[in-house]
Formats: C-alpha cells, sequence, structure tokens
C-alpha cells in the first residue's frame, strides 16, 4: 500500500492532480493492483510566520511498503513534473514500513473505493425551472384549518400540496 498525502494545495485541485499523478505513480511503482494508491488530502493552510504559503510550497507525504523503496527520485521527478504548474518548491518525506504494520479491514460486498462507475447516479424527475411558490402558505393553511377544524392528517398534508402547488 503506498499512500500519498499532500499539503499545502487546494483540495479541489488535488481532486483534479489525482487523476493525472494516479496512473503516474502505479506505474513507477509497479503496482498489481490500482487499488494499492491512495492519496490523502485535507483543507487547510500551510503557512510561515503568518504568511499563507498555500501552492507556493507543497508538502508530499510518502508512505509505503519498505519493498517501494529505492524510487525515491522517480517519484518525486514525477509529481514534481505533474504539479509544477501548482507550486514553486516541493518537501518531499518517505515513510516505510513492514507489511505485516498495517490491517486493512473491508467489507468485500462492496467495492473498497467509489468510482465513477460504481457510484449511485440519482435521475431527478424535478422540475429544476420550477419557480418557488410566492404565496402566504401559512395564512392560506391557517385559514383552510379554520374552515376545516375536523380535517384528517391526510387531508391537511393534501391541503398543504395543493396551496404549495398553486401556480
Amino acid at each position: 500500500m503506498v499512500i500519498v498525502t499532500i499539503k499545502g494545495m487546494d483540495v479541489y485541485h488535488i481532486m483534479k492532480k489525482t487523476k493525472e499523478l494516479h496512473p503516474a505513480l502505479v506505474s513507477l511503482y509497479n503496482l498489481k493492483n490500482e487499488e494499492d494508491l491512495i492519496f490523502y488530502a485535507q483543507e487547510g493552510y500551510v503557512t510561515h510566520n503568518g504568511v499563507d504559503q498555500t501552492s507556493f510550497v507543497l508538502f508530499v507525504y510518502i508512505d509505503a511498503d519498505k519493498e517501494y523503496k529505492g524510487k525515491e527520485k522517480e517519484v518525486t521527478r514525477k509529481i514534481k513534473q505533474i504539479l509544477s504548474d501548482t507550486a514553486i518548491h516541493f518537501y518531499f518525506r518517505f515513510t516505510y514500513k513492514d507489511k505485516d504494520e498495517e490491517l486493512l479491514l473491508k467489507d468485500d460486498s462492496y467495492p473498497l473505493y467509489m468510482k465513477d462507475d460504481n457510484m449511485v447516479k440519482v435521475d431527478s424527475d424535478h422540475d429544476h425551472d420550477e419557480e418557488p411558490f410566492m404565496g402566504d402558505v401559512i395564512g392560506e393553511y391557517e385559514k383552510y384549518i379554520d374552515e376545516n377544524p375536523n380535517a384528517s392528517p391526510e387531508e391537511l398534508y393534501k391541503a398543504l400540496m395543493n396551496i404549495k402547488n398553486k401556480k
């Protein structure tokens, strides 16, 4: 498993750039499974002496299995190449661990990661051009209640929806 943490970069920009970084690092690390690489980005700022350094200097932390040691120059070169339009300076730190120092507990009834092709797509039949109701919902509803004091909850709901859907 290889975990890349990037600090000092806008998280939305990171999400775009990882689409390019991901396949490049999978290839450089010669990962058998692309799921063995993940990026971690958090919202925050890198500051120095009270001045925001975001997108001026990036801090890149790579946590990987010991078997991937020796790839540092290639990895730093590739990350810097892909992110060179994002920052001026780069700080890299590599940390390695034995495989027996990590444990992934996953539910096999779900994919390990959400992807564009396995996320739920919601088709909305809602009319987005619908104008909001600008009438007096409360006044009209109270009038209905006054005129129909014995109305059932279903009748009250139906009346409220009729008021809401008036054009």
